[in-house]
């Protein structure tokens, strides 16, 4: 809905308790200049209790400011005092300056101090009433000063914000300013605080009620790609010249040309022409596999959605979703799950509640008790699932997938039962066998089929009972990839898988120690990049002995 900043311990709290202290004791008849000094003391206390985050100390430090010009007896400037604060601040904490939360909470109190009265102005000059003009107005400044900021950092711009605020401010304002005269009544004999605490109660009711309202509107809140910092720098100075351009038709035409600026860099990355290569991405999930192939042609493959569920960090809500809006990526044609072991299938819930989905590839056994979350929000997206045995071919855009694993036949292990996917593309094959065991190795060599690739996604994440030298032999890749948690309790990679795959003569690469490991080919030749490195290799797929240095 826009309005999480409602729980951002920030500005308002600190006027509200310096304004609560200065107006008690100046009824009380104490010295303008003694007020000043015990409402100083009370936000620095203020501060040290509820913790050192950027706002807080950003609304002290301002605080004060004011608080100083009052003993000194001069006139404060809000723009000064933020500047200050911002010095203060970094002088003492200087990494605070990549901290979305310094630079949200600094750009929105800058954008209120810089346009609030501009936009104020402009409005009231239009007819609307005052009040609702410096709501709007201070609304409208946050907004436009922290949009570049919450796009590249959250992928997410509310449409509703601003309308949402001129309800939800008020109401919050009421219900802080309740709460701490309910808490002051509870000190006194008799019913009033719990009354208060009462209605306290209704006033939070008719807050949430009104969130979840505008939360629930179509496009309330749209994901986007991360800005370019040319498109980031355009719309600061077409915020920045804004005030400026009434009477000058020139400053009129910047603005439009930056804003225009700022349209097509945001819209190039949906209408640039498609590539013709076919890339495969495997991003670090940490202790777990999470797979992108996208075609030349359009269509894109999720190959399951590494770790997530209860008491986990959820990849798909924190790693998957920004990697798949920055592509950008609207929609998935086809997500394939090797089984569902929570490390696979955990992420999958938050991808499946943000994107749209074609379909879903399984193998048909029955979900582990860990993936209740991405059963469930499969049945809200109405995703078709097609269950697949080995021995199905595929097609997804020009390339082929053979269904390799698990055939019909007796129980076996879960992981021998993952859905095995071979993938070919021109001259370029790719083998992703989920977390495929010794058991589940023989039983495909058994049947047979095409093994022979030119990549392989390493079994279980490198563990000691995967990866065989039978099943490398039959194989022979020369690229290996391990999904594998930097410094994981199962201590993945095992010494002896990669002794294995180096006897084979594979190229080993690793999202522990490579990040994200990137595939791209156009048919004759492969890059492989490990983004962490930032090393790019190049095999040649005319020659199977050719491989150039890295670059």
């Amino acid at each position: 809905a826009g309005v999480y900043h409602i729980l951002a311990v920030s500005g308002f709290n600190v006027a509200l308790l310096a304004g609560a202290v200065f107006g008690v004791l100046a009824i009380c008849g104490i010295p303008r200049r003694a007020v000043a000094v015990v409402a100083a003391a009370a936000l620095i206390g203020f501060a040290l209790v509820v913790g050192g985050q950027p706002s807080v100390l950003r609304a002290t430090v301002m605080g004060l400011l004011l608080l100083a010009a009052l003993l000194l007896e001069r006139q404060s400037q809000l723009p000064n005092a933020l500047a200050l604060a911002t010095l203060v601040l970094l002088l003492w904490r200087p990494g605070d300056l990549w901290e979305p939360g310094f630079q949200l909470s600094f750009a929105a109190t800058a954008g209120i101090v810089y346009l609030a009265p501009w936009l104020t102005q402009r409005l009231t000059a239009r007819g609307a009433p005052p009040w609702l003009a410096a709501a709007i107005a201070v609304s409208l400044g946050a907004q436009a000063a922290v949009t570049p900021l919450m796009v590249a950092h959250f992928n997410q711009l509310s449409l509703i914000g601003v309308v949402a605020n001129l309800a939800v401010v008020p109401l919050a304002a009421v219900a802080t300013t309740l709460g701490m005269v309910a808490l002051l009544a509870e000190l006194l004999p008799g019913p009033l605080g719990s009354l208060l605490f009462e209605c306290l109660w209704l006033i939070l009711l008719m807050l949430r009620a009104l969130v979840a309202l505008a939360a629930s509107l179509p496009a309330a809140m749209v994901y986007l790609p991360a800005p370019t910092l040319a498109a980031a720098l355009a719309w600061y100075g077409a915020v920045l010249l804004a005030p400026e351009v009434a009477g000058s038709r020139r400053r009129r035409m910047i603005v439009g040309a930056l804003l225009l600026t700022v349209a097509i860099l945001s819209a190039w990355p949906w209408l640039r022409p498609t590539e013709r290569m076919l890339r495969v991405t495997f991003v670090d999930v940490g202790q777990g596999d999470a797979i992108l192939v996208e075609m030349p042609d359009g269509p894109r493959l999720l190959v399951d959605g590494g770790p997530g569920g209860a008491g986990r960090l959820d990849v798909g809500e924190r790693v998957l979703a920004p990697f798949l809006w920055n592509r950008p990526l609207g929609r998935l044609d086809v997500i394939a799950l090797s089984h569902w072991d929570a490390d696979h299938s955990g992420g999958l819930a938050a991808v499946l509640g943000r994107f749209p989905v074609g379909e879903l590839w399984e193998s048909g056994r029955a979900p582990a008790g860990g993936a209740v979350e991405t059963v469930a929000a499969l049945s809200r997206a109405r995703v078709p699932r097609r269950v697949l045995s080995a021995g199905q071919r595929l097609r997804l855009g020009r390339a082929v997938l053979t269904v390799m694993g698990p055939a019909p036949g007796p129980p076996q292990a879960p992981n021998d039962e993952s859905l095995v996917l071979r993938l070919d593309w021109r001259g370029f094959s790719l083998l992703l066998p989920g977390d495929l065991g010794a058991r589940g190795e023989a039983l495909m060599l058994e049947r047979g089929g095409p093994l022979h690739v030119l990549a392989l996604k390493v079994a279980h994440h490198g563990s000691r009972s995967s990866t065989g030298a039978p099943f490398l032999a039959a194989a022979r890749p020369r690229v290996a990839v391990i999904s594998v948690g930097a410094r994981n309790p199962f201590r993945h990679p095992s010494p002896e898988a990669l002794a294995r795959l180096e006897a084979a003569g594979a190229r080993v690469y690793r999202t522990d120690r490579d990040g994200a490991v990137i595939l791209e080919t156009d048919g004759t030749v492969l890059r492989v990049t490990a983004w962490a490195r930032g090393v790019t290799d190049t095999f040649s797929l005319e020659d199977p002995e050719s491989t150039t240095a890295p670059g």
